[in-house]
């Protein structure tokens, strides 16, 4: 997967997390900046948000959409 394509529809943020209030923390930020997320509370496995981090150090940039005028 492109990495200019994390946080997308088709590719989002995929983190797992050992708490709720973790999981809405990174929620918030994610919907804040536009990005898609699926988030997973699993207190007894590893916490893993290296797609967060990753967008948060190098965030997407924005694209302007130019309409073709006739």
């Amino acid at each position: 997967m492109p990495i200019s394509n994390l946080g997308t529809k088709k590719h989002p943020v995929v983190v797992r997390v050992k708490t709720m209030e973790k999981a809405q923390d990174i929620m918030k930020i994610c919907s804040d900046n536009g990005w898609h997320i699926i988030a997973g509370v699993e207190p007894d496995k590893p916490e893993d948000i290296s797609d967060f981090e990753y967008l948060m150090k190098n965030p997407p940039k924005k694209r302007l959409r130019v309409k073709r005028v006739n």
